[in-house]
């Protein structure tokens, strides 16, 4: 039986140095919705993504994806868990520079064959480019590159850290609309970590941690 929330968030505490950085914090997120978490820098939002992803062990509390506990996985299992399920756009884009963007796109590629990527970087308006090196890109482009590769093995949860700080504000409306494209078409779950009000409009489930 599928379990309602896809992602449940029990008393979780985190602390570095004696100092709390997420005080007993607890949510649920539901399959198919978009959780925004807003937060001023240092508010621990960034923090807070990388526990719910699994990238980060809480001091105390419980992390649960699917009914299954992150604490009851050994790091072998959490990782495949993490790479089956779970997908991450981050505000440094970590893309390989002296790669191109088909090559980039193809590390991270699971059951797809090289005529999805293709289709992909079509989808982007980049196929002209497709065996072009990263470093060689606009932001801009670079970004959209990044997004593909958050999405392209059609994660059911998307983790995105900052996506639009660096973007204007037309920009900041492509970018929005097309990760919004591809999680609604993909059926995932979108969880955005942001102090970019300009997002706000895009989520109906929004929660501010300070």
């Amino acid at each position: 039986m599928k379990h309602k929330s896809i992602l449940q968030i029990k008393s979780l505490e985190y602390e570095v140095d004696k100092q709390k950085i997420i005080k007993g914090n607890s949510f649920d997120i539901n399959h198919k919705e978009h959780q925004l978490i807003l937060g001023n820098s240092g508010s621990g939002k960034t923090t807070l993504l990388n526990l719910m992803s699994g990238l980060l062990k809480p001091s105390s509390g419980e992390i649960l994806f699917e009914g299954v506990k992150y604490s009851t996985l050994n790091e072998n299992n959490l990782d495949s868990l993490r790479a089956e399920n779970f997908g991450f756009i981050f505000q440094k884009l970590n893309l390989i520079e002296y790669l191109s963007i088909k090559e980039n796109l193809a590390l991270v590629k699971d059951k797809l064959n090289s005529c999805d990527v293709e289709k992909m970087i079509g989808e982007l308006g980049l196929s002209e480019k497709i065996n072009q090196e990263v470093k060689n890109l606009s932001f801009g482009e670079a970004q959209r590159v990044a997004i593909a590769r958050g999405v392209i093995n059609n994660p059911k949860v998307i983790f995105a850290d900052e996506p639009t700080s660096a973007l204007d504000d037309s920009n900041t409306e492509i970018v929005m609309k097309m990760i919004f494209d591809y999680v609604n078409k993909n059926n995932s779950t979108l969880v955005v970590c942001t102090h970019d009000d300009r997002v706000k409009k895009f989520f109906s489930n929004a929660m501010v941690i300070k």
